[in-house]
C-alpha cells in the first residue's frame, strides 16, 4: 500500500462515524419505501426508451423531475456533513493529540491535506451516488402506480441533481477547509462571522460614501448560484429544451471553471497556512 493510500485510509477511518451518519438517517427514512417495493414489485410498468424521445409525455417529465426532487433530502444532508468534516479537517489530528506524530511521517504535507479534503468532500459524493441509485428504485415504485416509468429521463434527472449538489459541496467544502487552517475551533462559524462583519462594514461605507464596493459575501452567493433557467421561464418549453438548458447551466459554461479554480485556491491557501502553522 502506498503512503498516500495509507493516509487516505486513516482519514476515512477517523471520520467513519460522520461519513456513516447520513446513510443511517436515510436508511431509517427508506424502511417504509422498502416495504412498498416488496409489495408493489409485480405492478411495475417500465418503458425503456432513448433519453430524448417522447419528451412531451407527462410520464417522462414525472420520471425526470421526480428524481431531481428525491435527491433533495440526501443532498441537504451531504451539504451539512461536508461542512462538518471540512471545518475540522485540519484540526482533527490536533484534537487527538497526534498532529506532531503525523507531521513527522515521510509524506508531504500536500498529500496529507488532499487526503483530508477528499474524505470531507468526495466522501459525501459517494453518499449521493448510493442514494441516487436507491432513489431510482423508489421513483419507479411510486410513479408506476400512476404512469409509465422512463428510466432514461430518471437517470438524467439524478445525474443533473448530483452534479448540482457536488458542485455546491465542493465550493462550501473548500471554504470550510480553508477556515479550518485559520481557526482551530468552530472554524466555519468564525469564518462566516468575519464575512458578515466585512459585508456590513462595506455596506456602511457604501451608504456614507455613495459608492459601490464589491462584497466578498455577495460574490460567494453568486458563485454558489448556477446560471440556470428558472422554472417560470421554461413553462412554455418542452422537456428536452429544459434538460439541455440545465446541462448548459450546470457544466457547459465558463462559470464552472471559475468555481473549480476558486475551490483549488481555497484548498491551496488552506494547505499553505496549515503548513506554516505552529505545531504544539
Amino acid at each position: 500500500m502506498s503512503r498516500f493510500a495509507a493516509v487516505l485510509k486513516k482519514d476515512v477511518l477517523v471520520n467513519k462515524k460522520n461519513l456513516l451518519i447520513p446513510y443511517i438517517i436515510m436508511a431509517v427514512f427508506y424502511i417504509l419505501m422498502t416495504a412498498i417495493i416488496l409489495s408493489q414489485a409485480s405492478k411495475m410498468n417500465f418503458e425503456f426508451d432513448d433519453m430524448y424521445v417522447s419528451f412531451n409525455e407527462p410520464s417522462a417529465a414525472a420520471s425526470y423531475i421526480g428524481n431531481i426532487f428525491l435527491l433533495a433530502l440526501p443532498g441537504f444532508l451531504s451539504v451539512i456533513f461536508t461542512l462538518l468534516l471540512a471545518q475540522s479537517a485540519l484540526n482533527e489530528d490536533l484534537r487527538r493529540n497526534c498532529e506532531l506524530f503525523h507531521r513527522s511521517q515521510p509524506i508531504s504535507i500536500w498529500k496529507r491535506t488532499i487526503s483530508k479534503f477528499i474524505v470531507a468532500v468526495a466522501g459525501n459524493w459517494v453518499f449521493l451516488i448510493v442514494l441516487g441509485i436507491v432513489n431510482l428504485i423508489i421513483s419507479a415504485i411510486i410513479l408506476t402506480q400512476f404512469v409509465p416509468f422512463h428510466i432514461g429521463k430518471a437517470l438524467v434527472g439524478f445525474i443533473q441533481a448530483f452534479i448540482g449538489f457536488a458542485k455546491f459541496n465542493l465550493i462550501v467544502g473548500s471554504i470550510a477547509f480553508f477556515c479550518s487552517a485559520i481557526f482551530k475551533d468552530k472554524a466555519l462559524l468564525k469564518g462566516l462571522a468575519i464575512l458578515v462583519g466585512v459585508h456590513v462594514f462595506l455596506g456602511i461605507l457604501e451608504l456614507f460614501l455613495n459608492i459601490s464596493i464589491p462584497s466578498p459575501l455577495s460574490y460567494l452567493g453568486k458563485l454558489l448560484q448556477d446560471t440556470s433557467v428558472t422554472i417560470n421561464s421554461n413553462l412554455n418549453h418542452n422537456l428536452k429544451t429544459f434538460i439541455l438548458d440545465r446541462w448548459q447551466s450546470l457544466i457547459l459554461n465558463s462559470k464552472v471553471l471559475i468555481q473549480l479554480v476558486f475551490s483549488a485556491v481555497m484548498y491551496a491557501a488552506g494547505t499553505l497556512i496549515y503548513k506554516n502553522r505552529e505545531v504544539k
